[in-house]
């Protein structure tokens, strides 16, 4: 019995190094900074004047992460993934007053369905130049520290970037934009304000590294 055991172990464990191996072919990791702009439109419902609107904007330096899952590719050159990231950041913000200061914070989540063609096409592939395009969506949650909200949705989204390759490694610069707007609802988290009803666009551009 004990024998069994240690041969089942061991095939679980070669097993196991195997997936891991095939794993790691087909992840081409990223991180970098992102510049991220987040636009809000929308209107009070139980405001007098139907026509009252409320556009804000909201900048943020984040850092992002995330990875590209290569599902098919040809001799390295071109290949189809998917490519998750996180993308984290804040702001400072002051009243109109200028009598405090609270902290804007943003999560963005985008998830592509990416098309790649050239350099990070897959981790082996080693041209100098390269291109990728996709579609897919991004999940996007806003705190505003002065005014104590909290926004948050999903828009879908398109993404595109052109890669280099130097000395210290992959480099790629990117861009992703909203395609169609979504919306949402956000609320003052103190009660004092009302439900509104907003469009929710946000678009980004940074540079990330490839490893």
């Amino acid at each position: 019995m004990r024998k069994t055991l240690v041969v089942l172990l061991c095939v679980a464990g070669l097993c196991l190094q195997q997936v891991q191996a095939q794993l790691s072919d087909k992840l081409v990791p990223h991180l970098g900074f992102m510049y991220e702009v987040v636009n809000l439109q929308g209107f009070v419902p139980s405001s007098t004047n139907p026509a009252f609107r409320d556009d804000i904007s909201r900048f943020f330096y984040t850092f992002s992460v995330g990875t590209y899952y290569v599902l098919a590719h040809q001799n390295d050159v071109v290949s189809l993934g998917l490519d998750p990231s996180l993308n984290l950041g804040f702001n400072f913000e002051q009243n109109f007053q200028g009598t405090e200061t609270g902290i804007n914070l943003v999560v963005q989540a985008p998830v592509f369905l990416m098309g790649r063609l050239g350099a990070l096409a897959t981790k082996y592939n080693q041209q100098k130049f390269g291109i990728g395009a996709g579609i897919g969506g991004n999940y996007i949650f806003v705190s505003e520290g002065i005014r104590d909200r909290r926004i948050s949705g999903f828009a879908p989204s398109a993404v595109a970037e052109v890669t280099f390759l130097s000395r210290g490694g992959p480099l790629t610069i990117r861009g992703h934009f909203t395609i169609a707007p979504t919306e949402e609802t956000y609320m003052d988290t103190s009660g004092s304000d009302d439900w509104r009803y907003n469009e929710l666009v946000s678009w980004g551009v940074g540079l990330i590294y490839g490893f």
